[in-house]
Order: C-alpha cells, then structure tokens, then sequence
C-alpha cells in the first residue's frame, strides 16, 4: 500500500505539535527518508554492525543539513563488536522565510495549482520560519510576510493583498493601547481579565499600513465577551464554525475538554467567492476595490486552549481541493508557534 509522504509529514507535525511522550520509529527505510528529507527528526540511534551481506537503502543525507545538524552525544561498543550510536540535532532551523535553503532556492506554483507536496515544502518554510524570534508577535510577522511573499499569481505577483494571524488571548494579557482599544470597540458590554479577545498578531499587506499592527486602522482586537457578540462578527463566527471549533471553548477553555481538542486536526475556513459574501465584510472597502475573490484561512488550538488562525485574502479563485491542503499548513503554524505557548507574546515584553 502506497501513501503520501504529505500524508504522513502532515500526520508526523500533528503528533509532535500534541501533547505526548517521544515518537519512535523502528527502521523503514522510506519512512525515515521522508522524516529526515523533512525536517522531522529530532534523534537518531545507530546499530553498526561489522559484516552486512547484500544491498540496502543509504542512510539518507537530510535535503536541509544545517535545519537537521545530527551530533553523537553517546557511543558503545556491545560484544566487542557493535557499535551502538546516538545522534541529536542541536540548535535552531536555520530561517527560510525565501524559501531558499542552504543555497537551493524551492520555487511555489501559483497559489490556485497548489499540491501536497508543495505544502510539504512550504511547510518546512514555516516551522523554521523565525529562528531568532523572541516572542510570539516575531512569529507571527515572519509567518504573514512569508505567506504574503511567496505565495503568487500567474504574472509572479504576491496573490494576496493581505495575510494576518491572530491569537485570542485573555483581556488582562493585552497590551495598554490594545485593551483601550477594545473596550472602546465593544459598547454595552464589561470586559473581565478572563475574557478572551481575538488579537491581531501579524499583519502583511500591499499597503505600508496594512503591515503592522499599530497602523491597522480596524481589527487590531475583537473581543468576545459572549456567545451573542461572536454571532454578530459574521466573519468571527464562520471561522470558528468552518474550523469545527465550538464557541463555548473558544470563550471559556475547560482544560479537560481542550487536551481532547488540541489533537485533533482541524478544517479550513473556506470562501471561494469573497464577493458578495455575507461572512466577509467590508465589500465596498476592501473586497470590491482590492478584486478579492477567495479567503482561505486555517487553524487550530495551542495547549492554552487558546484559537490561532491564520487568514489569507487572495485575488486568485481558490478550489476547494486547493483549500483542503491547508489542514497541514496549521500543524507546521502550531510547531512554529508553540516555543511562545506560554509567552511572551508581544515585543513590547522582551528586551530590544
């Protein structure tokens, strides 16, 4: 039986995205090609014997050395005779946000003839996407530029006007400027330290305000102080919706319920026609005069309990099959983001 390496690189990230205990594989040879080719292999023990008869399978010499750098941290000799090895991978990916590693620069197609194994190569783009980072805002702007940058139209052109990440966070863990500004955006209602606010974390556009949070003139922070205000945000609510996400979660995250959660693979958020639609706001504004056809947007939950989701605006008609492939492009956002899980989040908490 025969089985798509993106498949099983999708499968891998989900597993190492979760909580758990070590992942192991026993031999296989075309498992561990497709590990290593892909950055997934953190540890590697040898069994070298003196005498082997007939051919095999190469140990694999990984695509991207200096992302799966292997150092022996241990060796024995058994019975005189075997050598027994342990090799880990130290450091951090080295960044490829261009999508060009150690000298090989990995060409996109357009983003409407997007394939699996384009979303591998992509998806090895974005868990190594910001290596120095110092909280989880530098994340979030690497990932919206490498997305903006890299995914193009049929004249070479970024396909997306904008790209955003956001995170819902609890009021009391908002900056000063952001909880002023979300208490001024929410009328009629009091917002507790607990609740949750969707925040813009990263922000990339063809207009220079588009591409940082403090210019964005709308949508720095939705907060959701209920289930009623999440139903009156159309775009809000679909996304939590066509994500599989139930509101009651998102608003109050029940540990219990949210470890279950946290591994599951999650769908899209899906608009083939922009235009015209009731989910997405701001036609006269944005969609009309910027030609959007499609949003595509994809998800998930981080060990918090807390939403991520990424959101892409693209002047391309998106198909659904197209779409579908993104599930993957959350597991390797989850990977990416998950080392700042806990914080810091925003810049303004780290040292410059």
């Amino acid at each position: 039986m025969s089985i798509s390496a993106a498949l099983v690189v999708g499968a891998v990230c989900a597993l190492k995205a979760g909580a758990g205990k070590t992942i192991v594989t026993d031999g296989n040879s075309l498992l561990v090609h497709t590990l290593f080719e892909n950055d997934l292999v953190d540890e590697l023990y040898l069994h070298v014997y003196p005498l082997a008869l007939g051919g095999c399978a190469r140990l694999p010499r990984p695509k991207c050395s200096s992302m799966c750098e292997l150092t022996r941290v241990a060796r024995m000799r058994h019975c005189s005779a075997i050598l027994l090895a342990r090799m880990r991978r130290w450091g951090k990916a080295t960044r490829c946000g261009t999508l060009t590693i150690c000298g090989h620069e990995v060409s996109m197609p357009r983003l409407d003839a997007f394939q699996l194994s384009d979303m591998t190569r992509l998806g090895v783009a974005i868990r190594g996407v910001a290596p120095d980072a110092r909280c989880m805002e530098d994340v979030a702007i690497q990932l919206v530029h490498l997305l903006r940058r890299e995914l193009l139209d049929e004249k070479g052109a970024p396909v997306c006007p904008l790209v955003r990440l956001y995170r819902t966070l609890r009021y009391d863990e908002l900056t000063d400027d952001l909880r002023a500004f979300g208490a001024g955006l929410i009328k009629g209602h009091r917002l507790h330290p607990e609740t949750r606010c969707l925040t813009l974390l990263g922000t990339a556009g063809e207009r220079q305000e588009w591409s940082s949070r403090e210019t964005s003139v709308g949508h720095r922070v939705i907060p959701l102080p209920s289930a009623e205000v999440v139903a009156s945000a159309p775009m809000v609510a679909q996304l939590l919706v066509q994500l599989g996400l139930e509101v009651s979660t998102v608003l109050s995250p029940n540990p219990a319920v949210v470890l279950e959660m946290e591994q599951r693979s999650y769908n899209v958020f899906f608009v083939e026609n922009a235009v015209g639609s009731p989910h997405i706001p701001a036609q006269d504004q944005f969609v009309l005069p910027y030609r959007i056809r499609s949003v595509l947007g994809f998800g998930g939950l981080l060990p918090s309990g807390d939403v991520f989701a990424i959101l892409m605006f693209t002047r391309a008609t998106i198909p659904r099959s197209t779409a579908d492939i993104f599930r993957n492009a959350a597991m390797n956002t989850k990977m990416a983001l998950l080392p700042f899980s806990d914080g810091p989040i925003f810049t303004s908490e780290v040292a410059p």
